[in-house]
């Protein structure tokens, strides 16, 4: 039977140049990312004029220091890489059911009128599987968008749950893709909930994007399909690395703890970029009123309300 490799750091990993080099650039990464998100969810927050639109955003905003603090972590704390993953996995999911939302408000505040528009529109073909047409007004259509979304949110939280007992009891092994564990049955299951969603929100988006017809609607769904897809794909071409033996291990560190830290420092850098593009994609000046600013720390606990 295939055992887990210890994730036990090294010492010496803490006196090498390279790794505080890194340490450096994840920390700074991360510093100013959050600075920036930060602010502008202060922004949002002074001028929570429209809550029912401007919930959901900040919510989005949030990813970046969940993400950025979560890769900063697991750099200074490899063998903390599980639990990190586990968080933001479950916080992706969160956030994808917040855009799906907000796409649905900016339709229509109210779901009777939102049904009416969907009813008005033409029949269309299906993204990338052009050969089948759906009708938008058809109830079966609004509750598969919605089901392809939240069944994401489902299989996160379970998925996660299952992992942390997995991971107590010595079974999960992010570092093995060995069928004994299960660290491969995780990815697999987490990577087919995430593709059905994803096609789901694309599908209402591209229902809805005439009817929208909102400035910086794009640009916010760029803003949380490139996250998300990035973010899988420097997962996926680090561990085709490690297959490959372009990233191995030496005296000081493993081969996963490599991997973990070669990974934590290219997303740290990611969410920063993506700090940036949310001050045009998630901007608060469109719900500015002049002379007028609302409660920060009312809006904020409106932001954490997670009773929707």
């Amino acid at each position: 039977m295939p055992t887990c490799p210890t994730n036990t750091i090294n010492d010496l990993l803490y006196k090498n140049t390279s790794w505080r080099i890194g340490l450096v650039v994840t920390a700074g990464c991360t510093l100013i990312a959050c600075i920036l998100s930060f602010k502008l969810l202060l922004n949002h927050w002074r001028n929570f004029n429209q809550p029912k639109i401007q919930i959901p955003q900040t919510r989005l905003i949030f990813m970046v220091p969940i993400y950025a603090i979560g890769s900063a972590i697991t750099y200074y704390s490899p063998d903390l890489s599980v639990y990190m993953t586990l968080l933001t996995s479950c916080y992706e999911a969160f956030l994808i059911w917040n855009f799906f939302t907000l796409l649905t408000l900016y339709v229509s505040e109210v779901e009777t009128e939102l049904k009416a528009k969907l009813a008005q529109m033409e029949r269309q073909r299906l993204p990338i599987f052009r050969c089948i047409e759906v009708s938008p007004g058809h109830p079966i259509f609004l509750a598969y968008c919605k089901a392809g979304v939240i069944q994401l949110v489902v299989v996160r939280l379970l998925l996660t749950v299952i992992s942390l007992f997995a991971e107590w009891f010595g079974k999960f092994c992010e570092s093995s893709s060995s069928p004994q564990f299960f660290h491969i049955y995780y990815q697999v299951f987490t990577t087919i909930s995430l593709l059905i969603a994803m096609y789901a929100l694309l599908t209402f988006y591209q229902t809805v994007h005439h009817e929208i017809k909102r400035a910086g609607t794009f640009s916010q769904f760029l803003a949380v399909k490139l996250a998300i897809f990035v973010q899988l794909l420097i997962t996926i071409v680090v561990q085709l690395f490690v297959k490959t033996g372009k990233i191995v291990g030496n005296d000081i560190v493993t081969t996963n703890q490599y991997a973990i830290l070669v990974t934590s420092v290219l997303i740290c850098k990611e969410m920063l970029i993506v700090a940036i593009f949310h001050w045009w994609a998630f901007s608060a000046t469109p719900f500015v009123i002049t002379g007028s600013n609302t409660d920060t720390v009312k809006s904020f606990k409106s932001s954490l309300n997670f009773s929707d």
